[in-house]
C-alpha cells in the first residue's frame, strides 16, 4: 500500500507518525510498519527500503515530536484532538 506523509528528517532517517488526524485509532499503515518491521519510501522520486524502529523511549519520544511539530505545525492540534499517544517510527535506510 502506498500512502503519502509529511516528510520529517532527522539526518539520513525519516520520522513517521500515527495521528490519523487526531482520530482515538491507529492509522492502519502504521500498524503495517510496525507488522513488517521494512518499508519502501519514495523521496523525490527515488525509492528506498528502510527498516522501521517504534520508539518507545520518552526523550526520543519528545525529540520526535518537537521535530514533525517543525515540520507540520497541525500535529498540535491534531494532539487536542485526541486522549492517545500517537506512536512514532523511525525509517533507517537499509544499505
Amino acid at each position: 500500500r502506498t500512502v503519502s506523509l509529511i516528510l520529517t528528517r532527522r539526518g539520513d532517517d525519516i520520522v513517521v507518525v500515527g495521528s490519523y488526524a487526531g482520530s482515538e485509532r491507529v492509522p492502519a499503515w502504521f500498524l503495517n510498519l510496525r507488522a513488517a518491521q521494512t518499508a519502501t519510501v519514495e523521496v523525490d522520486g527515488v525509492s528506498s527500503p528502510v527498516s522501521v524502529r517504534e520508539v518507545t523511549d520518552d526523550a526520543e519520544r519528545a525529540q520526535c515530536w518537537e521535530l514533525v511539530a517543525k515540520t507540520y505545525p497541525g500535529i498540535d492540534v491534531y494532539a487536542e484532538r485526541s486522549d492517545r499517544e500517537f506512536p512514532f517510527a523511525i525509517l533507517t535506510p537499509i544499505g
